[in-house]
């Protein structure tokens, strides 16, 4: 019987990295768009809207990095690779600053 691991060296993990790294750069620029907006106005809600969605971008790109050594360390190890949580979580993040900032927008 021959041993086959369970992924194969395809840079899977790798590819699903800099997609989490595409999110996080893309959050900061709308972001910074909303804190300029929120400035510009003075408008706290866009302030604290803008500066939530840095902070989200950034445990993303945090997140990315940690998920990336989790995922390769567990199927290096032969073991499923887990939960979707922390992408359900970044997911729900997201869309919903995204939310937040277009009601920012909208007033």
């Amino acid at each position: 019987m021959s041993f086959r691991p369970i992924w194969d060296a395809g840079l899977q993990p790798e590819r699903t990295t800099l997609a989490w790294q595409r999110t996080a750069l893309a959050v900061t620029v709308c972001a910074l768009g909303v804190l300029r907006l929120g400035l510009g106005r003075s408008s706290v809600p866009g302030i604290v809207v803008g500066s939530l969605a840095i902070l989200v971008a950034v445990a993303a790109f945090v997140g990315a990095r940690a998920g990336y050594r989790r995922t390769t360390d567990r199927l290096d190890g032969n073991r499923p690779i887990g939960t979707v949580g922390p992408a359900a979580l970044g997911t729900l993040s997201v869309v919903l600053l995204g939310l937040a900032a277009l009601g920012v927008l909208a007033t």
